[in-house]
């Protein structure tokens, strides 16, 4: 067992994590490896769906959820325990569906808003990217520290509610990125650079990691055309049908989860202002890409 910390959860886990060293306090949520038998599945209605056999579904059970991402791994997942009950893939590869979906629902169960995101932080306060899966969250973010900014957290964002309004807390301490925006890490000479199992570029921040909660700035939504544009800012339903768009975990189907998700982005959107913002395609990354994004974050 060790400890981790991330997500302002003091983490407990028997596989390894890509997370931060815990901090010695109380555990919040333990990980644990279950038997090799593949236990049934419940016949229930699935409450989440994403793919056609090669992505994964989720079931409500009693006291969280399973995920099951069939020929890989198997979750069984509560507010205070994610069990791998089943485990086919490699160690590797787990603690990435761990640090990935299976802590969302963990979060999710715990009442928590986690939004599909990479985020930095601007003068102790944060400013994030959200969108689907290559949409350029992560590379925006990436864009945005190559001009000094400090990251927050890539891919899963946890956002509580406070009296002074939305806070974040940090995430992972490196940037996923995908192979085609991969001239970035040039711009980021001081990140170390390695390969993760799912054939992407991890960024790894040279910076201590945060620890502490910052408040909530901006959310921007990242996106290219031919030209740059500068950001605009979404009112209304307008900021929370986009936001809605971008789950972290994808294909919700149960009612109340629906409800849940739509009544806190709705909060959220209106206090904190969301903006789209595209940028000319890349690459070539350039410290005038790089720039642009970084005004962004200081302007929102």
């Amino acid at each position: 067992m060790r400890n981790y910390r991330i997500h302002g959860l003091e983490i407990e886990s028997e596989i390894p994590l890509d997370a931060g060293v815990g901090v010695g306090s109380t555990v919040d949520l333990a990980v644990t490896l279950g038997g090799s038998d593949q236990p049934a599945l419940p016949s229930t209605e699935v409450a989440a769906r994403f793919g056609d056999g090669d992505g994964y579904s989720v079931w409500r059970v009693a006291d969280g959820f399973r995920l099951n991402y069939p020929g890989l791994a198997d979750f069984r997942v509560s507010p205070t325990r994610i069990e791998v009950v089943a485990q086919v893939a490699s160690l590797e590869l787990t603690s990435l569906l761990v640090t990935g979906n299976a802590l969302t629902l963990a979060l999710l169960a715990r009442a928590e808003l986690v939004l599909h995101a990479s985020a930095v932080e601007h003068q102790g306060r944060v400013v994030a990217f959200t969108g689907s899966s290559g949409m350029g969250k992560s590379t925006f973010a990436a864009l945005a520290c190559a001009t000094g900014l400090q990251l927050v957290g890539d891919d899963v964002l946890r956002v509580s509610q406070s009296p002074g309004g939305p806070i974040c807390h940090p995430g992972s301490t490196g940037l996923r990125i995908r192979q085609g925006a991969a001239g970035v890490a040039n711009l980021m000479p001081s990140w170390r650079r390695r390969s993760s199992i799912d054939g992407r570029l991890v960024l790894e921040t040279p910076a201590p990691p945060t620890l502490a909660a910052l408040p909530l700035r901006a959310v921007i939504v990242p996106g290219y055309s031919d030209r740059d544009a500068a950001p605009v800012r979404l009112r209304g339903a307008e900021a929370l049908v986009e936001l809605l768009k971008h789950p972290r975990v994808q294909g919700w189907r149960d009612p109340s989860v629906l409800e849940f998700l739509t009544r806190r982005l709705a909060e959220l959107a209106r206090t904190v202002p969301v903006y789209k913002m595209n940028v000319r395609r890349a690459p070539p990354f350039d410290f005038a890409l790089a720039e642009q994004v970084g005004i962004a974050v200081r302007n929102a």
